[in-house]
């Protein structure tokens, strides 16, 4: 049942905030070996405890490439008030900018050891939202047309949004003494799926007589989302979308996750995986639906209401005459969708006294297009109860991501919490992408030489 209350949840941030909420781009975790969450990051990493466990829990992190809250909401001089800001705000975006959102919940995992054979079960919902928007698109809400006379200004967001239950299957092997191979498989089921398939709302302002026109070619795809038959510009006033409750039995995909980890000395360790290679099939409640067409303004004719012959003007026949070349398309589909392919890559140099400098890259592809951060971490063990870390790190030319997580491992219990910019939870109004994951994991029965490092 929870299943369908995060789906809710997902569409419920994707509609009241106008689809402006998803690249992960996880890092810290990743340089948590204790942490069971790091096997996510790559199967090849091998757990420093025989059995774990890892107990429902969540995880969200949040971007926004466009600009701070401080570009936008400035306090007036002089006062305790505050003012919107907009055209600074404007200035500092770029052409095209990422407002995304991505969270896990976590239902349980556990992963054990055989001789050297490492072995993991565990079960995952995931859900993905991110919206690519135009800057062009808020100047037109904000400036009117009057500065891009003669120009054609492009006013089609992208998005892409989906959750789906995730169930894996791995396991990782020693091939050499320095060299470790991770597999694992996952089975897919698709909970909701909407993105745009074709994205082109261009529109421009003549220089001559100031006509108007937006040339449209914009379509999106749903899967297990019923938004109805939708065939006509006043049908989309009515939408009421609802989830498909087969979904979650007939929407199936598979994956699988490549992990390798090379141990050159004890001191060096060096990681590398691909993940979230794999793809969903949607066949319950999926539909395409395509705008195409111009919509031409060239003005209003006075002698259209204003003659002595006429009686009244309407208009809405006025309205119904610019959308004649406006056709919309309702056609139902069987389609796949890719996941979002992602890769780590790191060293870690571990020092004597149980501290450990790392430089890793982590990369994600969103809305087509990769995206990656790079980080240096620090860690330290304070014997075998606490672990503390820090992490700075660079990202979709975000410079001001200073991370901490920490551990603390009391018997059997793994208790952590792992923030990639703390800054956000301090500093909010100058943060652009704030992440945060804590959980409770068991870890039983210390490993041997095999995971000295």
């Amino acid at each position: 049942m929870y299943r369908q209350y995060i789906t809710y949840i997902f569409l419920g941030l994707w509609m009241s905030l106008g689809g402006q909420l998803l690249a992960q781009q996880e890092m810290g975790i990743h340089l948590m070996p204790r942490a069971f969450q790091a096997l996510w990051t790559n199967p090849a990493h091998y757990m420093p405890y025989r059995v774990n466990v890892a107990f429902p829990q969540p995880y969200v992190h949040a971007v926004h490439s466009g600009f701070k809250y401080r570009d936008l909401v400035q306090p007036v001089p002089g006062t305790d008030s505050v003012r919107l800001n907009v055209d600074n705000a404007l200035q500092v975006m770029n052409d095209r900018n990422l407002i995304s959102l991505n969270t896990t919940v976590e239902e349980l995992s556990f992963s054990f050891r055989i001789l050297k054979l490492q072995l993991m079960v565990g079960a995952r919902v995931r859900g993905r939202l991110s919206l690519g928007y135009p800057r062009d698109l808020l100047q037109l809400v904000w400036e009117g047309n009057g500065a891009s006379i003669g120009d054609t200004m492009d006013l089609a967001p992208t998005f892409e949004g989906q959750a789906f239950q995730e169930i894996a299957i791995g396991a990782a092997l020693p091939i050499t003494k320095k060299w470790r191979v991770g597999l694992r498989a996952k089975y897919l089921a698709g909970l909701v799926d909407i993105q745009t398939a074709q994205a082109q709302l261009d529109f421009s302002t003549s220089n001559q007589y100031y006509q108007l026109a937006l040339d449209a070619d914009y379509e999106v795809q749903v899967g297990a989302l019923d938004f109805g038959n939708i065939t006509t510009l006043d049908s989309l006033s009515g939408l009421n979308p609802s989830v498909d409750p087969d979904a979650f039995a007939r929407n199936n995909g598979l994956g699988i996750d490549l992990g390798v980890t090379y141990l050159p000395s004890e001191r060096w360790k060096i990681q590398a995986s691909l993940l979230d290679l794999g793809y969903i099939r949607w066949r319950v409640a999926a539909r395409s639906y395509r705008v195409r067409g111009t919509l031409n303004f060239d003005g209003i004719d006075p002698s259209a209401f204003l003659s002595p012959d006429t009686v009244g003007f309407d208009p809405a026949t006025y309205l119904d005459s610019l959308v004649q070349d406006v056709t919309i398309s309702d056609t139902v589909l069987d389609y796949r969708t890719s996941l979002s392919p992602q890769f780590y890559l790191s060293t870690t140099y571990r020092f004597p006294f149980k501290l450990r400098l790392s430089v890793m890259g982590h990369g994600e592809r969103v809305l087509d297009k990769w995206r990656t951060a790079w980080g240096v971490g620090v860690s330290k063990d304070l014997g075998g109860v606490l672990s503390v870390g820090g992490i700075y790190s660079i990202r979709n030319g975000i410079y001001n991501s200073l991370g901490a997580n920490i551990i603390l491992k009391l018997g059997p219990t793994v208790i952590y919490a792992a923030s990639d910019n703390v800054l956000s939870f301090l500093l909010p109004e100058s943060a652009q992408f704030s992440s945060l994951r804590v959980g409770v994991n068991l870890g039983i029965g210390r490993s041997k030489k095999i995971d000295k490092n």
